[in-house]
C-alpha cells in the first residue's frame, strides 16, 4: 500500500490515464472491426459522436486552471446508458461507446489545436475510461435476460420499466462520477505536484457541485430518446 500511495504522490497517474485510454480505444477498435454496427446504429452513432465532438469544443475553465467539458461528457455518457429510441432497440456493445467517445473527443479537439490551445487529451483519455465503465456496467445487462428457470424468468435492465430503468441509470451515473473523481485526482496531483488524497478531496467536491448537473442530463438524454423518438 506504501508504494501505491508513493507512485499516486509522485504523480505518475496522469501517464497511467492515458495509456490505459489508448489501450481500451485499441480493443475497442480491433472489436469493432471484427463485429461493424448495424446501418441503424451507425446513424445513431454518428448523432451522438456529433454531439461529443461539438461539446469538446464547447470546453469551460475550471478553477485551478483545469478544464471540461460538459456536454460531451453529457453526451458520451448518454449513449452509453442508451437503450431504446423510440421502437427501435439498437444494439450498441462497450466497444461501439469506447470508439464513437474516443473519436468524437479528438474531432473535437481539433479547433483547440488549431486555435493554438491545449488538446486536452488528459480530459478526453478521462472521458474514454469513464464512459467505457459506466457501458460496462450497463450494456451487458440491458440486452440480455437471464433465467433461473423456465418458470421464473428474471429480466434485467431491457425488461425495466421507464422508472426503474432510471433509478438503475442514476447509480450508473453516481459510480462513473466517483470515478471519474478518482482519475481527475490523479491529473491535478501530476499538475500541481501535490499528494493524491487532497486531490481527491478538491474532485470530490467539484464533482458534488458541477457533477449532479452533468450527470442529471446525461440520463435525461438517454431517457428522451426512448420515449421521444429522438
Amino acid at each position: 500500500m506504501t508504494t501505491i500511495s508513493r507512485a499516486l504522490d509522485e504523480s505518475r497517474g496522469a501517464l497511467l490515464i492515458l495509456v490505459a485510454a489508448l489501450g481500451v480505444s485499441v480493443v475497442a477498435g480491433v472489436s469493432l472491426l471484427n463485429h461493424p454496427m448495424s446501418p441503424g446504429t451507425t446513424g445513431i452513432a454518428l448523432a451522438f459522436g456529433v454531439f461529443i465532438a461539438l461539446g469538446e469544443v464547447l470546453r469551460i475553465n475550471l478553477p485551478g486552471d483545469g478544464e471540461t467539458a460538459p456536454i460531451g461528457a453529457a453526451a458520451a455518457l448518454a449513449f452509453a446508458l442508451l437503450g431504446s429510441v423510440g421502437d427501435q432497440k439498437p444494439t450498441i456493445t462497450i466497444g461501439d461507446v469506447v470508439v464513437v467517445t474516443a473519436v468524437g473527443g479528438l474531432l473535437g479537439a481539433v479547433p483547440h489545436v488549431v486555435a493554438d490551445r491545449p488538446l486536452g487529451l488528459d480530459v478526453i483519455a478521462r472521458r474514454v475510461l469513464v464512459v467505457g465503465f459506466a457501458a460496462l456496467l450497463f450494456r451487458p445487462f440491458y440486452t440480455r435476460v437471464y433465467e433461473y428457470s423456465q418458470h421464473h424468468p428474471v429480466a434485467v435492465l431491457g425488461q425495466m420499466t421507464t422508472k426503474g430503468l432510471a433509478v438503475v441509470m442514476v447509480a450508473i451515473v453516481l459510480a462513473a462520477g466517483l470515478f471519474d473523481a478518482a482519475l481527475a485526482a490523479l491529473v491535478r496531483a501530476d499538475r500541481d505536484r501535490a499528494p493524491y488524497l487532497p486531490s481527491l478531496r478538491s474532485e470530490m467536491s467539484s464533482l458534488i457541485s458541477l457533477g449532479s448537473a452533468i450527470g442529471a442530463t446525461r440520463v435525461l438524454i438517454a431517457l428522451a430518446a426512448r420515449v421521444m423518438q429522438l
